[in-house]
This record gives C-alpha cells, structure tokens and sequence, in this order.
C-alpha cells in the first residue's frame, strides 16, 4: 500500500494499561537508576517487561493449546508405530522402525518442520498454520513415544501372556486389557517428560509464522532492540515446565515406593 501523505498525522485518542503503566514507569528514578546498566537494561528493562507480559501471554495460549490438541493425538498415533514396531511380520516392522529412526535421527527443525510445510506447498494444501504445527509436533512426538511404549512393554513379565492366554484370551484382548493398562502406569513418568518436550518444541515453530511464545517475544524485540521480551517468554515456560517436573519426581518416588500413599 501507498505510504500516507506527510501532512497527515494520526491522533493516539487512548492507550492499554499495559502502556500506561509501562510509561509511568519509564519517568521514575528507581526505573532510571536500573537502566543506566547496561545488562539490566538490555535484559531486565521493567517498562519493556510490562508491555511484553500481555502479548506473550496470548502466545502462551497458542502453545498450551498446541500441546492439548497435539499430545493426545500422538499417543494412539505412537501407539501403533509400537505395535508395528514388534511386528512379527517384516514389511510392517520394517516400516515402524524406518519411520522411527528417521524421526528420532533427525531434528525438529528444520527438518522435520519444513519437510511438513514444504510438502503441503507443493501439493497446493492451504491449511491453518495453527493445524500443520500441531500436525508436525504430533508426527514427531508419536515416534518418541513409541518407543516409550515398546520399552514398557517388554518390561512386562513374560509370564502375564501366558497367564493371560491360558485364561482363554487372544493375542489382541492380553495386549488391551493385560499389558497396555500396566505399560501405560509404568511409562506415566516417561510420557510426562515427553509432554515437557513437545511444550517447548512449540517455540520453533516461530520459524514457520505460528504465533506462539517466541514468535511474539521476536516481534517485539525486534520492534525495540532489547531482549527483555524473551526473558519474560522463559517464565512463561518455566511456568509449566517447573510443576510438571515436580509431578514427574513425585510419581517416580511413587513407583520406587519411596513415598507412603
């Protein structure tokens, strides 16, 4: 679009209160006295800190809302990449084990997320930027946890196949309702730690355009030449990673019996 005419002016009639607040603390002492360092100013600015917390909080709500779409989907997905896995047949456990390696064996990014956006190019595929980054975080996480679930399994005890088939159960009804129930309780520690994985995944998806955590913080370093914005996108991180590694802690002391119910 044409650049407006330089006699025209536009007129602010209000701001947000982030940006009155930002701007009452721009004039105090304290707030001068803390910039006048270099380091704190560049990467603790409590004005910048103030207008960053709403924007990057909307991008928090993008990556949240990844991982819930995202990680159940993997989880039947990596599931089966399981079972094809220990296939007796070759041609399926071929196919599992290639999938897996190749995922497992190349990084996020940009291989595995530009091979998803460039394919969906080429085919002419116009989809939500929003659904291919759940797409590729769900195609690469679904190999982790298959061989999550394949280690799960052949930590059980042969002896509750047999118990299980000698009870009258097929092959399909001992895996569902005999070793999948007591795979999934002993890989919970596991599957959390890959849930931790995926959230922060979701911050190279910036480099495609998704508008998550570190796609805002970018925008508004690049737009002030400080870094401040990304200091605040790490709390916001750390806001989720922190409990959930405190679960994972307590349900390995569970496991282990190191903790009274």
């Amino acid at each position: 679009l044409d650049m407006p005419a330089t006699d025209k002016t536009f007129d602010v009639v209000s701001t947000s209160p982030a940006e009155q607040l930002s701007t009452w603390l721009g004039m105090q002492d304290w707030v001068k006295a803390w910039n006048s360092n270099k380091f704190l100013h560049l990467f603790f600015d409590p004005s910048i800190i103030v207008t960053s917390v709403p924007v990057v909080f909307s991008g928090w709500l993008i990556a949240i809302a990844l991982v819930i779409v995202s990680f159940p989907l993997a989880i039947p997905i990596g599931l089966l990449w399981s079972f094809m896995r220990m296939a007796k047949s070759r041609v399926p456990r071929a196919l599992g084990a290639t999938y897996i390696n190749i995922v497992r064996g190349t990084p996020l990014f940009p291989a595995d997320i530009h091979r998803v956006f460039r394919v969906c190019r080429l085919l002419g595929i116009k989809m939500d930027l929003f659904v291919l980054g759940a797409i590729v975080l769900v195609l690469n996480s679904s190999a982790y946890l298959a061989e999550i679930f394949r280690a799960g399994i052949r930590s059980i005890n042969g002896g509750q196949f047999e118990a299980a088939r000698s009870l009258g159960m097929n092959g399909a009804q001992t895996m569902f309702y005999v070793i999948i129930p007591q795979t999934v309780r002993r890989v919970i520690p596991t599957m959390t730690s890959e849930f931790i994985l995926m959230y922060k995944d979701t911050s190279l998806l910036a480099a495609v355009g998704v508008m998550e955590i570190m796609m805002y913080a970018k925008t508004i370093t690049a737009a002030t030449g400080n870094v401040t914005p990304y200091i605040v996108a790490a709390g916001f991180y750390l806001i989720v990673t922190i409990p959930m590694t405190k679960l994972i802690n307590s349900m390995e002391q569970r496991m282990a019996g190191g903790r009274k119910k």
